[in-house]
């Protein structure tokens, strides 16, 4: 998640209903949070922005942890189903907010081992559906065979192999 710092009066604005909405389409997401920029703003104003912007989205966390506590207290039959949720609920969010300065080029290198640590972390990464990786695979080597086509012809596909399928069955699958 990129946060421009030099405009951090406008960050609950610009960046929280972007949060809010991606949880309810990508329930668990994971991010980095990086704040951008800070070669406009002081030293002091960076390590300021970065920590508040950090503890907003700790605090968030810490938030919906209870409201999952108070909800395994006040639903018996459910109990064991939302402990387990509690209890397996991977750090999604990354340690700190890395400030980057891409015309100074100042953060890059820690922000990339900070990713690179990321990802590997077990609970991140996702498990793409098999249709999707099937599409991914014959783009790819349609785009080797056609390497001056910049447009792909879909009659290509056969779409009885693609299985389209709705926006909960997607959810479903990536969730397994």
């Amino acid at each position: 998640l990129v946060v421009d710092l030099s405009t951090y009066s406008n960050f609950e604005t610009d960046v929280y209903e972007w949060i809010r909405m991606i949880q309810m389409h990508v329930p668990g997401f994971c991010f980095l949070l990086v704040g951008t920029h800070c070669d406009k703003i002081s030293e002091e104003k960076r390590e300021k922005f970065c920590a508040n912007i950090y503890k907003l989205f700790l605090d968030a966390e810490a938030k919906t942890i209870g409201l999952l506590k108070k909800q395994i207290d006040s639903a018996p039959r459910n109990k064991l189903q939302l402990q387990e949720q509690l209890e397996n609920r991977p750090s999604c969010i990354g340690n700190g907010v890395f400030a980057v300065s891409s015309s100074q080029m100042s953060g890059i290198s820690a922000l990339y081992d900070a990713f690179i640590d990321h990802v590997d972390t077990e609970g991140v990464a996702i498990r793409l559906p098999s249709r999707y990786t099937s599409l991914m695979e014959k783009l790819a080597t349609y785009g080797r065979s056609q390497p001056n086509e910049p447009v792909m012809d879909l009659s290509l596909l056969d779409h009885a192999d693609l299985e389209f399928v709705s926006e909960k069955e997607l959810h479903t699958a990536l969730e397994l």
